[in-house]
């Protein structure tokens, strides 16, 4: 015999209902990218999903685009530029993450929610806000750097409820 039917109905109401939350969607996949939920809270973790996580420069600069499929508030971003062997790199990264708004007809229009020109910095992070709030959407993220080296991109966003 089960041993939930051993337990009273408002047990069995409360385990049934942890269950649910568990079996929400926790992570969704798209192109290069993964979006893990953070426990049991509304902030997703956005890395790129072939370890180790890093995107390869090539002297040029790599697009990549990044679909988010709900209302979303950009929490935080990080960037982590190294060299081919995961040492820092302090050389010039350029980086630019745009979207474009999709709901304005017929005109659509692109903005920048990050763009920096010539960072030598090995490690970049931008807080945002609440005015970094935009509707589901798909993002384009361009890095240029020195061809050798690698960028690892991570990602924190909460999802909005409607």
């Amino acid at each position: 015999m089960e041993r939930a039917a051993h337990l009273g109905p408002e047990t069995r109401a409360i385990i049934e209902a942890i269950h649910k939350t568990e079996d929400m969607a926790g992570n969704y996949l798209g192109g290069v990218w993964t979006m893990a939920r953070i426990g049991k809270t509304n902030i997703y973790i956005i890395r790129v999903t072939a370890a180790p996580g890093t995107i390869a420069m090539t002297g040029n600069a790599v697009i990549t685009q990044l679909t988010i499929p709900f209302p979303h508030r950009w929490v935080r971003i990080h960037f982590y530029h190294m060299t081919a062997v995961y040492a820092a790199s302090v050389d010039a990264l350029a980086i630019i993450l745009r979207r474009t708004a999709g709901t304005l007809t017929p005109v659509r229009f692109s903005e920048d929610v990050f763009n920096g020109a010539a960072i030598v910095a090995s490690r970049i992070t931008e807080v945002f806000g609440e005015a970094f709030e935009y509707e589901a959407g798909t993002y384009d993220l361009s890095l240029n750097t020195t061809n050798t080296d690698l960028v690892l991109p991570l990602f924190y966003v909460q999802k909005l409820e409607a």
